[in-house]
């Protein structure tokens, strides 16, 4: 039960109650005036003479309000007058004998049971007699009405400790929980033992539920920056090892021949080229963690954006020895929000891996099309495709590809391709080509343009 509900339910209780216990107050004392109808003072003064007096004949009209609805009752003077009486056969004012009481009694159904007693007043020197006769099979709803009244209250205290003891709790239970967290333990779950009473969800248990996920959420962020960490300081370690290598060998005159010394700044300059593109992945990749792309985030004529990008990719496959084929069939009008910058290199990481992975004379093409309510840009080729245990997670961080084992980089290329694709709102699938080879492909909604 939810803790709104709960105060709820309390709150009813608290307005209810007090208003079914006046209620059933009002029925029951209408229920007594009706059966136990008291005469005032003034008409049995004559009948009561100096056995009682006024204030206290009201202590016995008291009393006789009190005697539950299945009694009837009759007062006796000492002289046996009948003062009052609910009886049938005995009439107020009237003085009867001992014999008509015991007859009454003896010619009664059994199913009743009497009483005889007498009844001092403070002032009073001589006592007086009360008869009663009660029905043991007449049920009066007073203990059920009494019975209720005392549960209300009962009830709602109850209510109140319950919830009490459920929020507080719980409260502290989180209190401490939260404390673990901002220490930076993540490995301790939050566990709340749920109430006897409370058992069903409630605002308590979706809090723990979320402080969880948190926990698990900063948890796996630890690791994975742990392993960024660990992946860039590996993979960066590489060329600048090489590069010293190099740089210590001109310097130390081992390589003392100008063809060496040509080979080794060759060298050097790849290196360097490589760690500018590493430090080019690093920078997009934490663009893209960051969300600081979105601030240059403007429509772009897709047509017009491929079309220049397939000039330059064919001047970079001839230099490789590769072969471009462009189809590029997008609407001239097509707006299409993006960073031009981003998108680039992504298409960049696709086609440069296709011209890498891809023997001399292979055949890549860049495709882009429109149907019912997307666009499609796809990079194909020709080469060895992707391996099936490597397709699950070719676009996951540092992850490079049994194909990939020899080559320099960090495994952020495809990473940094999924997460501009992601980030835009489009989508980005790889799958092998039946006939050899891989495809990319970039899917684009149109509604969203």
């Amino acid at each position: 039960m939810k803790i709104k509900a709960q105060f709820r339910l309390l709150t009813a209780g608290i307005l209810i109650a007090p208003m079914l216990a006046i209620l059933g107050q009002m029925i029951f004392s209408e229920m007594r005036e009706t059966e136990q109808a008291v005469p005032m003072y003034e008409e049995v003064a004559p009948l009561i003479g100096s056995f009682a007096t006024s204030h206290e004949w009201r202590i016995i009209s008291m009393f006789l309000r009190t005697i539950r609805t299945n009694t009837v009752v009759a007062i006796f003077s000492t002289d046996l007058t009948v003062i009052y009486s609910t009886f049938d056969f005995f009439v107020a004012g009237e003085t009867v004998n001992s014999a008509k009481i015991f007859d009454a009694v003896s010619n009664m159904d059994s199913r009743y049971k009497y009483s005889f007693e007498s009844y001092l007043l403070p002032t009073a020197s001589k006592p007086l007699y009360l008869f009663q006769r009660i029905d043991r099979n007449v049920k009066t709803p007073f203990p059920f009405i009494t019975l209720g009244s005392a549960c209300i209250p009962l009830f709602m205290i109850f209510m109140s400790l319950a919830i009490a003891r459920s929020v507080t709790s719980s409260m502290s239970k989180l209190e401490e929980a939260t404390r673990h967290i901002a220490s930076g333990d993540l490995d301790q779950p939050v566990v709340i033992k749920e109430q006897k009473f409370l058992r069903h969800n409630n605002e308590i248990t979706s809090l723990v539920k979320s402080l969880n996920q948190m926990r698990l959420a900063l948890k796996e962020d630890g690791q994975r920056r742990a392993r960024f960490i660990m992946g860039v300081t590996h993979d960066l370690k590489t060329p600048l090892a090489l590069i010293k290598g190099y740089t210590e060998a001109l310097e130390d005159g081992i390589a003392d021949d100008p063809e060496s010394q040509k080979r080794s700044l060759s060298i050097i300059v790849s290196k360097v080229d490589q760690l500018e593109g590493m430090i080019d992945d690093l920078l997009n990749f934490v663009r893209l963690d960051t969300g600081e792309w979105r601030q240059a985030l403007e429509p772009v004529n897709l047509s017009a954006f491929l079309r220049a990008y397939a000039k330059r990719i064919i001047d970079d496959a001839e230099l490789m020895q590769r072969r471009v084929e462009t189809c590029i069939n997008i609407p001239n009008e097509l707006l299409t929000p993006m960073d031009e910058r981003l998108v680039l290199r992504a298409l960049e990481n696709l086609t440069n891996n296709a011209l890498r992975y891809t023997p001399s004379d292979s055949l890549i093409a860049l495709n882009a099309y429109t149907e019912a309510d997307h666009a499609v840009i796809e990079v194909r080729d020709n080469g060895p495709g992707i391996a099936k245990a490597d397709l699950p997670h070719i676009f996951d961080a540092f992850y490079r590809g049994s194909n990939s084992r020899r080559e320099q980089g960090m495994g952020l290329g495809l990473s940094v391709v999924k997460g501009v694709a992601d980030s835009h709102g489009w989508t980005i699938t790889a799958f092998n080509r039946p006939t050899g080879g891989s495809v990319f492909a970039i899917t684009i909604p149109l509604e969203t343009h």
